[in-house]
């Protein structure tokens, strides 16, 4: 059995954000600390993050409804969102090393090419072979990397989840634990995926058509912004959903076994 998703619960996840009374304090919030994520790395996005967490602990923990939270306690904030930053980081470690290895096997014939240059005839096919094998495996490996990403990206939300249920940074890598959780409620999180991704593309389109004008491209920016923050909140609420399901099933099953 798996996660049900109906019109109703799905309206009534894409318009939550805006059902607080003061929804437009609070996204107003989450998106300056955006912005200020574009110009400062990685620590106004662990605060974001960490109000992502505080609404997947209501729901997995608390099975409480999907909501908005108070911007009041910053510590709290950044003790959550920091474990969820830390294992994302290390899920998407192997990516990024696979990637720097493609760009390096492409660009170092290249530059050896530009440096020797002058080496006569045989130099200069040898170095036309190096840069067709570089490109070659370079293609390889990227390809890699985004197989890699894309298994990583099904993966971590449930890591995520059960890093929120047990408010430990390890617990992202205890795949013994949390792999039956996704496994007993896998269509519920592949639908969650899907609307993740609906919700994505519908919205983009938004973005293209202020691209293709002269007035309101300036708008752009904001827009990228509001639309990445909107889409965060809806996926903790469409992961957390899940997890917590997930859990509710892997009880029944874990009795019978």
């Amino acid at each position: 059995m798996t996660q049900v998703f109906t019109s109703d619960t799905v309206k009534e996840l894409l318009i939550y954000p805006f059902q607080d009374e003061k929804w437009k304090q609070k996204l107003s919030v989450a998106g300056l600390i955006s912005i200020v994520g574009l110009i400062i790395p990685v620590i106004p996005g662990i605060f974001f993050i960490g109000y992502c967490a505080q609404i997947m602990k209501r729901i997995i923990l608390e099975n409480g409804e999907p909501y908005l939270p108070e911007w009041d306690d910053w510590s709290q904030l950044f003790h959550d969102g920091w474990k969820l930053f830390a294992a994302g980081f290390v899920y998407m470690l192997p990516v990024g090393l696979i990637l720097i290895a493609g760009y390096a096997l492409m660009m170092i014939p290249m530059i050896l090419a530009i440096l020797q240059s002058g080496g006569g005839d045989s130099f200069e096919q040898a170095m036309i072979s190096a840069q067709f094998t570089g490109m070659m495996g370079g293609f390889v490996l990227m390809s890699v990397a985004m197989l890699v990403m894309l298994v990583v990206g099904l993966l971590y939300p449930v890591a995520a989840g059960h890093v929120v249920a047990k408010d430990r940074f390890a617990a992202a890598f205890h795949i013994r634990e949390w792999w039956p959780i996704f496994r007993a409620n896998l269509g519920g999180f592949l639908i969650s995926y899907a609307l993740v991704l609906g919700v994505y593309f519908a919205l983009s389109f938004i973005t293209q058509f202020l691209y293709m004008t002269i007035v309101l491209c300036i708008f752009v920016p904001f827009v990228a912004v509001a639309v990445g923050v909107y889409i965060t909140l809806i996926g903790a609420v469409l992961f957390a959903q899940a997890y917590r399901v997930g859990c509710e099933q892997r009880a029944p099953q874990a009795e019978e076994a």
